[in-house]
């Protein structure tokens, strides 16, 4: 099990990093995550992007995820 405050800036830093859709067995992999509290811990963190707008949750496939990126604005 890891601290809390590094685990959390583990993810922030690995979606920061992250192009396309991505899913959380990805981050558990990449950094190591595997007990319940631990998951717990991410499931948490992932949602709380979710709720700033920093991430999308796709709708079609469970535990898939991408950044948000807002569209530029084309002058006509």
């Amino acid at each position: 099990m890891k601290p809390q405050s590094v685990l959390t800036q583990g993810i922030l830093a690995w979606v920061n990093q992250s192009n396309g859709w991505f899913s959380y067995f990805r981050i558990d992999s990449a950094l190591h995550i595997e007990s319940k509290k631990d998951k717990t811990l991410r499931r948490v963190t992932l949602k709380r992007l979710c709720d700033k707008g920093m991430l999308i949750r796709a709708v079609d496939r469970q535990g898939a995820y991408k950044k948000f990126t807002p569209a530029k604005r084309i002058e006509w």
